[in-house]
């Protein structure tokens, strides 16, 4: 493996534990702000808000599976993810530009994708590994070339 690629994965998955946890903050916050405006907390909103991000946590995973599979692009992938991003619950876009540094939320949400990446490293049968060299090489090409990065628009499902 790659030793410059290590550091970057780890950064990466310290970022994906980063923005989860800040959004699970963020969903358990929701309801100090309740109680403080005097509406009491309300546990059935919380609880459904717990459960769109575990959706949205879960969606992503698919999506991940799907690129290491060679189902998707990583451009298709990123797309979906902004699309689920997009979505509620509330995403912390500061938080997410502060961990998945880009030139544009587009080439952010490809770093988000890659950092979201299982890897066992130890492991040289492991095809997401290769995934992942494979598809940071891509961007990386984006990048030296100069090309803006364009997600693809998502068609309404």
């Amino acid at each position: 493996m790659n030793a410059l690629l290590r550091p970057f994965l780890f950064t990466g998955f310290l970022g994906v534990l980063l923005v989860t946890q800040l959004c699970l903050r963020q969903v358990g916050s929701l309801g100090q702000r309740s109680t403080a405006e005097g509406e009491g907390a309300r546990p059935d909103d919380l609880e459904i808000k717990r459960q769109a991000l575990v959706r949205r946590h879960e969606a992503k995973q698919r999506i991940v599976q799907a690129l290491v599979d060679g189902q998707l692009t990583l451009l298709g992938a990123a797309a979906r993810f902004r699309d689920f991003d997009s979505r509620p619950p509330e995403f912390s876009w500061e938080t997410f530009r502060r961990v998945y540094l880009g030139d544009s939320d587009d080439e952010s949400h490809c770093w988000e994708v890659i950092a979201a990446i299982p890897v066992n490293w130890d492991d040289p049968t492991d095809r997401a590994a290769e995934t992942v060299q494979r598809l940071v090489a891509e961007l990386q090409g984006y990048v030296d070339r100069g090309e803006p990065i364009r997600l693809p628009a998502l068609s309404a499902e």
